[in-house]
């Protein structure tokens, strides 16, 4: 586990930290994996430390419509955050292409083009999702996504 690996510098970090801001990509392991190329179970390592040690996180979750922004998805993630008791808030950051022109002028293909930003009302209409599985998981329910 990593937190068993980590704890020394876990420890040294949580001595001054009072909150975290934690970004999840995806409920899902493997789309996780196919949208960061890297397994989301590290951050789940570090919930339980942050727990663990009563440090509070708020979740900050980015909705891109066609790849977040989906209902059961975004249900899971309210599953999977919700089982932690030192959740202190949810962000809902809706998808926007102002990081466009930058790509651009630098010559880069834009990964999410022609991907169009979410509106502020997905974005509540996201947010009330993730919250009502937030509340299922401390109701009892489980992701057996």
């Amino acid at each position: 586990m990593l937190y068993r690996r980590k704890k020394e510098e876990y420890e040294r970090l949580f001595n001054s930290t009072d909150l975290v801001l934690l970004d999840i990509k995806h409920s899902n392991e493997a789309e996780h994996i196919k949208l960061t190329g890297r397994s989301g179970k590290n951050n789940l390592e570090f919930l339980k430390a942050l727990e663990e040690n009563n440090i509070p996180f708020i979740l900050r979750h980015v909705i891109v419509p066609g790849i977040t922004f989906n209902r059961k998805n975004l249900y899971n993630l309210g599953l999977l955050i919700g089982r932690f008791k030192n959740l202190k808030g949810i962000e809902v950051l809706p998808y926007h292409n102002m990081g466009l022109k930058k790509y651009e002028s630098l010559g880069i293909d834009y990964p999410l083009k022609g991907v169009k930003p979410l509106t502020k009302e997905d974005a509540k209409g996201a947010r009330a999702v993730i919250l009502s599985g937030v509340k299922a998981a401390r109701a009892g329910e489980s992701n057996n996504d």
